[in-house]
């Protein structure tokens, strides 16, 4: 479609009030209220790749999250699979819980929501769709709230567009959906995710509503959670 509010928006009102039940990707060529984690805003100009899947009772609930890292997995996928720059020194890392990283800079970030539904005379079926924003021709100017520098894959040299992009997108996320097999195939997930994990042995910050801890980022545990070593403890981050 060319522009809209958001393509997780449209996919969620599209389960919730038409029955829609995926899998179902819907692009976009802009949209004018693109969203990022905690309500920030996703500057969404045209030039870069907007996408987004809608999938209902795909997992148990509380497995539904990890989906994150199964669209982190499909990014990386499919940017292997582009043509590579004339440097070809990029580095493509993972972030967690849901950002992608181009030589150490954001390229690409991942917003999960979910909202439970009534079909079929069942209200308690849940829609969750998994949104990407990727930065191909541009990126926005950074600012504080950024935590890592923005880039774009023009920026970094690749001359790929949407259009390049969102087919490697669709197939690399279709087989790793499949790995992940609604939360059965999480281990590894977990343990691919962990390979290309960004700060994995170094301090990192993580922060909460109110307050930040600083630690060693150990790892995933089996589940997905972030593992924190701070003053000696272990630590097992969901959400953050």
């Amino acid at each position: 479609v060319g522009r809209v509010t958001s393509t997780n928006t449209l996919l969620l009102d599209l389960a919730a009030d038409h029955g829609e039940t995926g899998p179902l990707w819907l692009t976009a060529e802009s949209q004018h209220e693109g969203k990022g984690r905690t309500g920030r805003s996703w500057v969404s100009n045209p030039g870069n790749l907007y996408a987004s899947v809608l999938l209902v009772d795909q997992a148990p609930k509380e497995r539904a999250a990890t989906l994150s890292l199964v669209c982190a997995l499909a990014v990386h996928d499919a940017l292997a699979e582009l043509s590579t720059p004339q440097t070809s020194d990029h580095c493509i890392s993972l972030k967690w819980p849901n950002d992608v990283l181009l030589n150490g800079r954001k390229l690409c970030g991942i917003l999960l929501e979910a909202r439970s539904i009534g079909l079929a005379g069942d209200t308690n079926r849940l829609a969750t769709v998994a949104g990407f924003g990727i930065n191909c021709a541009h990126y926005p100017e950074p600012n504080a709230e950024m935590t890592f520098a923005p880039t774009s894959l023009h920026a970094e040299g690749f001359k790929n567009t949407p259009g390049d992009l969102f087919p490697r997108l669709a197939t690399a996320f279709f087989s790793r959906f499949i790995q992940w097999y609604g939360g059965a195939g999480l281990a590894s997930i977990c343990e691919d995710w962990q390979a290309l994990a960004h700060g994995l042995g170094q301090t990192i910050r993580v922060r909460y509503p109110g307050r930040e801890d600083r630690g060693i980022f150990e790892g995933l545990a089996h589940d997905g959670r972030l593992m924190l070593r701070v003053r000696g403890n272990l630590e097992f981050v969901s959400a953050a």
